[in-house]
């Protein structure tokens, strides 16, 4: 194989202008026969027999709307749109909606004014968010100093209860002292003394 290419390379070398018109040759036969048989560029492609194909279809008497496709159209200007020139947009506009086959068309100036509006909104959202939080964070000041009341309160509660129960242990204890001495005595009453029979 490697000999082969040598001769070949040798005899194009040998046979330079004969190298080129061949070529040339092989280049315009080829370039024509595109050129005849081939079809017209489009952006629509087609895989006749697939699955895609047959959604497609069932898509176009199913849904028409959904089977079409859509189109993006840019205005651009170096400076910021002028009056005449957003009122020659406009019409355009109109003039494309009047078309037939035509489903929508979507102003720019409407969408940036609804973006702005949008911006203003989302905004004031933040700045109510704020505010919300500030209020929350007060809220959590005042739910803890609630429940550092509470917390007193109970604490209070506990040691009153303590005292409660101190004092009543106390009293009960006094008091079965008490009926204790009273016990005695009665019992010292009732025994017969010496000399009583």
């Amino acid at each position: 194989m490697a000999s082969f290419l040598h001769r070949l390379g040798r005899w194009c070398a040998q046979h330079a202008w004969a190298t080129v018109g061949a070529w040339l040759a092989i280049l315009l036969v080829v370039g024509g026969a595109a050129a005849t048989f081939s079809k017209p560029l489009t952006n629509e492609f087609s895989i006749p027999g697939s699955r895609f194909e047959a959604v497609l279809e069932q898509l176009k008497e199913e849904l028409p709307a959904a089977a079409g496709g859509t189109g993006t159209v840019v205005f651009s200007s170096d400076d910021p749109f002028t009056d005449a020139q957003r009122s020659a947009i406009d019409d355009i506009i109109v003039e494309w909606r009047d078309l037939e086959g035509i489903n929508d068309v979507t102003n720019p100036f409407e969408t940036q004014q609804q973006l702005d509006s949008t911006t203003d909104q989302l905004d004031a959202s933040q700045e109510e968010l704020v505010a919300g939080q500030a209020q929350l964070e007060e809220g959590q000041t005042e739910l803890d100093a609630g429940q550092a009341e509470i917390d007193a309160g109970r604490e209070q509660i506990a040691e009153q209860q303590a005292q409660l129960d101190a004092s009543g242990d106390a009293l009960g204890e006094q008091a079965l002292a008490a009926a204790q001495g009273e016990l005695d005595a009665a019992s010292r009453r009732a025994r017969p003394g010496p000399g009583r029979a």
